[in-house]
């Protein structure tokens, strides 16, 4: 299938996301793609590799590619973070995550490895999920957390800091704290 997005960040989060949903169908996915120079950076930064040039596979005169994916085991999903909260977990002075009950939160497991990307910057690391708390909502999770382990920089307006990322309907999906360990960091692109 065509991977096809209306930006080059929606792109980048199709790549990036994608192999987690799919995970259980096999072990390899497969694109055809005729990318343009940014989608190829997004691409391989994401682990995907030009295993095929077909020329006029589709069309005349055009040169397609096909790209792969080798499905990692070990790698469970691909999570974003703001660049000053990526830099705190990557230092190790942000042991916490929070997030809100999407599906694909509740689908984490302790013992998971995730990916965290920077965003809007280039950076990656592998994080261990170590310990996984649930709670219904921000208020109680932080009299039972350290705010200082979720929002390092200001951990007496840890609510506010939640409440404008997650609206009250949002938090209503219940709160996960994810004690996350760092496996590695990785290259910037």
């Amino acid at each position: 299938m065509p991977l096809v997005a209306v930006n080059i960040q929606a792109f980048s989060a199709l790549v990036a996301e994608l192999p987690g949903f799919l995970r259980e169908y096999g072990h390899k996915l497969y694109t055809h793609a005729v990318p343009s120079s940014v989608e190829v950076e997004a691409l391989q930064y994401h682990g995907w590799r030009v295993e095929a040039m077909m020329p006029e596979a589709y069309k005349s005169g055009v040169v397609t590619q096909q790209w792969g994916l080798v499905l990692a085991e070990d790698i469970m999903k691909t999570m974003r973070v703001k660049k000053q909260y990526f830099d705190a977990i990557m230092a190790g002075t942000k042991p916490l995550e929070v997030r809100v009950g999407y599906e694909s939160i509740k689908r984490i497991r302790v013992g998971d490895s995730i990916r965290l990307e920077s965003s809007g910057g280039r950076q990656s690391g592998i994080v261990k999920v170590v310990v996984i708390r649930t709670y219904d909502t921000f208020n109680e999770m932080l009299q039972n957390e350290n705010a200082g382990h979720i929002v390092p920089e200001n951990p007496v307006g840890a609510l506010d800091v939640l409440r404008r990322i997650y609206p009250p309907e949002r938090e209503q999906l219940g709160v996960y704290v994810f004690e996350l360990r760092v496996v590695k960091a990785q290259r910037g692109v």
